[in-house]
């Protein structure tokens, strides 16, 4: 959990000017109209598509039986796994208004669940179609498979489309994504998206459910555009890299005139970083998800961190302070502490509480380290913030160590609203 490699950047930033505060009320009051809406919205965009799969004839098809009824549910299929693709688009596109209302781990679990979902109706609509469209016997899927690919409008493309989204989800798998460079996981998902967008030509030109109206041609454009709009980069203009987008995060609180990032090498854009040269001009989108101060509602901050998470809770920690809340720090590392110094500095000079948890983890299933002896997680926690379930807590590191340290923090009494958690990895 410690970082072996972090080192400090400072992006200059001459028109940077930090946003206005907002009363927290109003911010989560703002939040939580983004989630109900964008709940309303994405099912009422399912409703319009089954609704026009309804008049377009589908179940009377399915009555009808036999090839009609697969060929029909392949249709279906195919227009609900076309909205779930695009959707997963958007909900990993990093648009502000989605990050700052369910924050990053919210928006990739349902980009995962979504992106299941979209795979398995994509599956569905092809093996339908090609069997309705096979002729019969033992090779009908892969003879209508062919006779579609190469005789109906898009298809080949839209072929090519369902090859690239198939390999996405292959990599996405845990045991091969661990396996892989970021730059080349990355490089795989972007071409995963674009195959996407090329599944469009065939179903505006062969679709009944995009051809019959133009309304529903609208519908399904503008989804395809807004997907395309909404993706959001943050990248140094320099090397070959420079068209990835990397994600980062402030390790100090922002000033008029510059920003600071600690980089963990990752893969080759990372490792790169402390090469850059002084002048190289940096793209930046940003702030993104929950741990940012817009979401505190308590003047009481716990940040809980594990190595590199500790990035943005070391510019929390700074600028909470500057807002005159009573914060503490659990710091968990196995072997040296990021930013010890500069936690050790705000301690002794601006009474920030820092809490430490070094060495190995005492056993599998504790996030804590041995100092926390023979107590449960929940009893080490209390011990060290007697006043855990009134404080506002921010959690940053690996995925699996998050998902502990939010369990206890949850049993500890602090409500879900005040829980924000944010992984690495």
């Amino acid at each position: 959990m410690s970082s072996l490699f972090a080192p400090t950047v400072r992006v200059p930033g001459g028109r940077f000017k930090p946003d206005p505060p907002v009363p927290a009320r109003d911010v989560a009051r703002a939040d939580r109209r983004v989630r109900r809406a964008s709940g309303v919205l994405a099912a009422l965009a399912v409703l319009l598509v089954i609704a026009w799969w309804v008049d377009g004839g589908g179940p009377v098809g399915l009555l009808e039986g036999g090839t009609s009824a697969v060929a029909e549910t392949g249709r279906l299929c195919g227009l609900l796994s076309s909205l779930l693709l695009l959707g997963q688009v958007l909900l990993a596109a990093r648009i502000p208004l989605l990050e700052h209302a369910f924050g990053q781990r919210h928006l990739i679990a349902l980009h995962r669940g979504t992106g299941i979902a979209s795979f398995a109706g994509v599956l569905a609509h092809v093996g339908c179609a090609s069997w309705a469209h096979g002729p019969a016997g033992a090779g009908r899927v892969p003879a209508g498979f062919w006779e579609l690919t190469w005789t109906w409008p898009g298809m080949a493309v839209a072929s090519l489309g369902t090859v690239l989204v198939v390999l996405v989800v292959v990599t996405s798998a845990r045991w091969i994504r661990t396996r892989l460079r970021y730059e080349w996981w990355h490089l795989l998902h972007l071409w995963g998206y674009a195959g996407v967008f090329l599944a469009l030509p065939h179903q505006l030109w062969a679709g009944r459910e995009f051809t019959t109206s133009p309304l529903r041609t609208v519908f399904w454009w503008g989804l395809w555009t807004a997907a395309v709009l909404a993706v959001a980069v943050w990248r140094f203009r320099s090397g070959r890299g420079w068209p990835a987008g990397n994600p980062y995060s402030l390790s100090a609180q922002p000033t008029a005139r510059s920003l600071r990032i600690t980089v963990k090498q990752l893969g080759d854009g990372s490792a790169a970083v402390p090469n850059l040269r002084q002048g190289t001009r940096v793209y930046i989108e940003g702030p993104y998800g929950r741990l940012t101060p817009r979401t505190r509602t308590s003047p009481r901050v716990a940040l809980i961190g594990a190595g590199v998470g500790m990035t943005p809770l070391r510019a929390l920690a700074e600028k909470f302070l500057n807002e005159s809340a009573d914060v503490v720090v659990v710091h968990r590392f196995t072997r040296e502490p990021l930013f010890a110094r500069e936690f050790t500095r705000l301690a002794r000079e601006r009474k920030l509480h820092v809490v430490t948890s070094p060495g190995p983890r005492r056993r599998s299933g504790s996030w804590f380290g041995a100092d926390a002896g023979r107590a449960d997680d929940l009893a080490a926690l209390r011990a060290r913030i007697p006043d855990i379930a009134v404080r506002e807590v921010y959690v940053c590191g690996p995925g699996r160590w998050t998902a502990m340290v939010r369990r206890t923090v949850l049993a500890a009494g602090v409500p879900e609203r005040r829980v924000h958690v944010e992984n690495f990895g």
